[in-house]
């Protein structure tokens, strides 16, 4: 008699692994350091010298795109190597 068995996943697969915690806690203090410092050289540039500010604003931003990117990817693989549809094995 085949039996199927199915792993259960967890609710958060960050669970799994601590080393993804102490990644995803950074990238994310990453992430809001950059939105700070766009706002003040958004703030800076509307109330100052645009021209001296733009480079950093452009720099911010993708810095930003950069880190929102890899959060991204890393829970593409997260979610790829903890689905349930792969962990189905037949006895």
């Amino acid at each position: 008699m085949n039996k199927q068995e199915l792993s259960v996943t967890p609710p958060i697969p960050f669970i799994l692994s601590p080393n993804l915690y102490g990644l995803m806690i950074c990238l994310n203090l990453w992430l809001a350091a950059g939105i700070l410092s766009l706002v003040k050289h958004l703030w800076i540039a509307v109330t100052g010298v645009w021209s001296h500010e733009a480079e950093k604003i452009i720099i911010d931003v993708v810095i930003i795109l950069a880190i929102l990117e890899l959060v991204r990817t890393l829970l593409r693989i997260i979610t790829v190597k903890f689905s349930p549809e792969l962990h189905t094995s037949s006895r």
